[in-house]
């Protein structure tokens, strides 16, 4: 199946843009990171496409994710 991520490091946003993205497009698995490091381990496993939060705790978590995410050629939004 794949796969979606939805990474910010507020819980409460990335519950609910999961739950959005879940019940609109069911044919993705949504996963979720409440940090840089989650986020770049969920990216090596594999993924689709992503949102992701652009004022994590610190300007480098952002680069670091966004870095992956283009290494991996795979479409974000911020």
């Amino acid at each position: 199946m794949p796969r979606i991520l939805v990474a910010d490091d507020d819980s409460g946003i990335t519950r609910d843009y999961a739950q959005i993205l879940k019940l609109k497009m069911p044919q993705y698995e949504v996963v979720t990171a409440n940090n840089a490091s989650e986020a770049i381990n969920l990216i090596m496993q594999g993924l689709q496409a992503a949102v992701i939060d652009w004022q994590m705790p610190t300007a480098e978590d952002d680069m670091r994710v966004s870095n992956e995410l283009e290494e991996h050629s795979i479409p974000y939004i911020i």
